[in-house]
């Protein structure tokens, strides 16, 4: 399955972390940087 790119550095890729948002080129989930 292909990333789907939602904005240039967030992305959504079911395959990695259920589909969360992520900022792009890591594992890191856009709720996590939220939080802080």
């Amino acid at each position: 399955m292909t990333a789907q790119t939602t904005f240039r550095y967030v992305n959504r890729n079911p395959d990695i972390l259920q589909g969360e948002l992520i900022i792009t080129g890591t594992r890191t989930t856009v709720h996590v940087i939220v939080e802080l």
